[in-house]
């Protein structure tokens, strides 16, 4: 089995709840942006700190094409930022990291 594979389906929308009931100061959670975002309640973290795909098909990967173009790749990656900014709570961080190529696709999508 690849390292992209993998045989257990994880409730992020469980693991969130949970955590925002404990007292833990912090959560990381590894997964499909465009999946994970909408399982995480508004306003309700702290900071967002992402490095997204750029559009460049990076070694020849298919999870970093540009999605059928420049235009296709801003409306997909503002649905995603739209999702994260939901949840993000007022006053809070955003780091996003923006390969000087294709940082203008990037700032568009903002």
């Amino acid at each position: 089995m690849s390292k992209a594979d993998t045989s257990v389906e994880i409730d992020h929308e469980a693991a969130i709840l949970a955590w925002l009931g404990s007292t833990d100061r912090h959560l990381i959670i590894e997964g499909d942006s465009a999946v994970v975002s909408r399982s995480i309640p508004d306003a309700s973290i702290d900071a967002i700190v992402a490095d997204p795909p750029a559009g460049i098909a990076f070694m020849g990967r298919e999870w970093d094409e540009d999605k059928g173009g420049e235009r296709q790749w801003i409306f997909w990656l503002s649905n995603i930022l739209a999702e994260a900014f939901r949840a993000l709570k007022p006053g809070g961080y955003c780091l996003l990291w923006a390969l000087p190529r294709t940082s203008d696709w990037t700032m568009q999508a903002l």
